[in-house]
């Protein structure tokens, strides 16, 4: 498989020497912090790729570790013995529930371990919710030690956590508890929800404020994309096609995947020119099929589906993709509601983090999710053919080139004044 990680040097080199510190007993937590799709993920498997021979680096999505505290610590137990085992040159593929994978992973591993399986299985079936978060949390610091080396824990999709609080219990009060006694294992966690990652990690009122150092991971920049671009569709594209994609990008590397898929395919029976461009880029985000439109669909619904009052907020995105940045008496106005109640509304809008509010106006984090909202939500997906895409196009010059144009040369002045 080609490789296709570009960029994110400074990163990597950054979790790289936050290794190499805790070697020497230094601990700095970092929270990785991003839009959807825009690298995380990638950039800590490989971090945990490089650094797998000095560590044991378990690794837990926590979006497929919410639905109960059992699951949770069952998730966490899994991959802490599938970390030693492949520490010791193992690859094993056990059947069976979570509880006989654990079980037969540390049968396999030793008597001690198997021992310390069973015990961290007792606690599933007192059925304490506490205790069990409590485990998972004490699990990495007691197996590392057995095992003889730090722990690295990566933590991807960390706002999620918060979703265990269904049971009544207060998850990261009963993390603090637990890890900040801890001196042989580091966490590094990773979120998508931008707002609610650094409120975590801001709000004195909460456990972990001033605990995590902060690590955004942005767009990649245009020299970047470009190198991204040569990667997936090779060193021989035309330098418009490349001008072309990122204006539409901005670097957002799932787009820019997306759109040179795209290219590939339609490029069999077309010319690969700026304008096939245009259209994989209307393709790939409003086509029922596409992407970037099966990825917003997802973000869109999953995003509103954590506040009340749907319809209310599902209006003022149009509105605002209609018109962006509008304040509160604007939008107050366009809806023709008191503005106390658009304020209880905004306040709810910016926990979905599909907005962010700038000196009293709001406006969409992703330019060409914006553009997305303005078309689908007429209410009708749609098939996107080459015969019928030209008024599509028309209206994405419109309202979402000029933008991104207009960012672009920002984000290149920005470069320039930094080196």
């Amino acid at each position: 498989m080609k490789e296709t990680f570009v960029d994110r040097l400074k990163e990597i080199a950054l979790l790289d020497r936050c290794g190499e510190s805790f070697l020497r007993g230094v601990k700095i937590p970092f929270a990785v912090i991003g839009l959807r799709r825009i690298g995380k993920t990638e950039l800590l498997l490989r971090f945990k790729k490089r650094n797998k021979r000095k560590f044991l680096i378990p690794y837990v999505n926590m979006q497929q570790a919410n639905a109960s505290p059992d699951v949770f610590l069952e998730e966490v137990l899994i991959s802490l013995f599938k970390e030693i085992g492949e520490s010791q040159g193992e690859n094993w593929i056990f059947g069976g529930s979570k509880r006989e994978q654990i079980l037969s992973a540390s049968a396999v591993l030793g008597e001690t371990y198997h021992f310390q399986a069973l015990k961290y299985l007792r606690t599933l079936e007192t059925g304490n919710y506490i205790d069990m978060i409590e485990t998972s949390f004490l699990a990495p610091e007691e197996l590392g030690k057995l095992y003889g080396k730090k722990v690295i824990f990566i933590l991807d999709e960390f706002q999620d956590l918060l979703e265990l609080q269904h049971f009544r219990i207060k998850p990261l009060g009963i993390m603090r508890s637990v890890v900040e006694k801890q001196k042989n294992v580091l966490y590094i966690v990773s979120g998508s929800l931008i707002s609610f990652m650094e409120k975590i990690i801001t709000d004195k009122s909460l456990p972990f404020f001033n605990q995590f150092q902060i690590l955004r991971l942005g767009m990649f920049n245009k020299q970047d994309t470009i190198k991204f671009v040569k990667l997936l569709l090779g060193e021989d594209v035309e330098k418009e096609v490349l001008e072309e994609i990122y204006q539409y990008t901005l670097g957002h590397p799932f787009y820019t995947r997306s759109i040179c898929e795209r290219l590939l395919l339609e490029s069999i029976t077309h010319k690969m020119d700026r304008n096939l461009v245009k259209y994989a880029v209307v393709k790939e985000t409003l086509d029922k099929d596409g992407k970037i439109n099966i990825l917003f669909r997802y973000i869109y619904e999953e995003s509103l589906e954590r506040v009340r009052r749907r319809g209310h907020l599902k209006r003022i995105l149009r509105l605002l993709a209609e018109t962006e940045g509008m304040n509160l008496t604007e939008i107050s106005r366009g809806l023709r509601k008191p503005t106390g109640q658009i304020n209880n509304y905004m306040k709810g809008l910016l926990n979905t983090d599909i907005v962010f509010q700038m000196e009293g106006r709001y406006y969409f984090r992703d330019k060409l999710f914006r553009y997305w909202v303005a078309k689908t939500e007429l209410g009708k997906d749609i098939a996107v053919f080459h015969e019928t895409y030209h008024e599509l196009i028309s209206e994405l010059m419109e309202k979402y080139l000029r933008v991104s144009t207009e960012l672009g040369i920002a984000k290149e002045y920005e470069i320039r004044e930094e080196t």
